[in-house]
């Protein structure tokens, strides 16, 4: 874009992460290398450098999504609440909670807790709370009138969610809307 003098763009850390080459969750972009040179320069080619420190400079994206699960029909029905993989909270979520709010999610009670929409930017209170029938935990409380119907969620969606450590919320996203035939996993 020559001669534009628009401000750079920040990109939303919610869709572009800059991570470490060969972690599990992160892929090179590809053609990341790939530059235009400008009038009067050349354009070097050849194999990445590491700088002295063993740092690599190559941005690689990241699903930043670590708890995903395609909605069953349990999820969506008269029990009102979200079933959570109980494998991918001990990894994605517990580690990263305090013992004080570690214990009020495994009591009676549960936690009262934020779960942000990043698709409408919209804030809802839930309770997580462990599900005594099973061992796991749910997202009850508001889910079916807060999610499901508000998003006309559908058996076969798939949504994704992470734990925001700092916030102490959890962030929220349809990856992927199966009975509508949409997919929205890249953004």
């Amino acid at each position: 874009m020559e001669g534009s003098s628009s401000a750079p763009r920040i990109p939303n850390l919610f869709q572009l992460h800059l991570g470490s080459p060969g972690s599990s969750s992160c892929s090179p972009i590809q053609n990341a290398n790939v530059v235009t040179p400008q009038e009067g320069e050349t354009l070097r080619t050849g194999p990445m450098r590491k700088r002295p420190s063993g740092v690599s400079t190559a941005l690689v994206l990241c699903d930043p999504w670590k708890i995903k699960k395609k909605l069953t029909q349990s999820d969506l029905g008269g029990l009102t609440r979200l079933l959570l993989p109980l494998d991918l909270l001990e990894a994605y979520v517990f580690p990263f909670m305090g013992k004080e709010m570690l214990r009020q999610v495994q009591s009676e009670k549960g936690m009262n807790v934020v779960v942000e929409d990043k698709d409408t930017r919209e804030e809802h209170q839930l309770v997580f709370c462990r599900w005594r029938s099973l061992p796991s935990y749910v997202l009850n409380n508001g889910w079916t009138k807060q999610f499901v119907k508000r998003r006309g969620l559908k058996v076969g969606d798939e949504i994704g969610m992470l734990w925001d450590q700092v916030n102490h919320k959890f962030h929220f996203k349809v990856l992927s809307n199966v009975s509508r035939g949409t997919g929205n996993a890249a953004a």
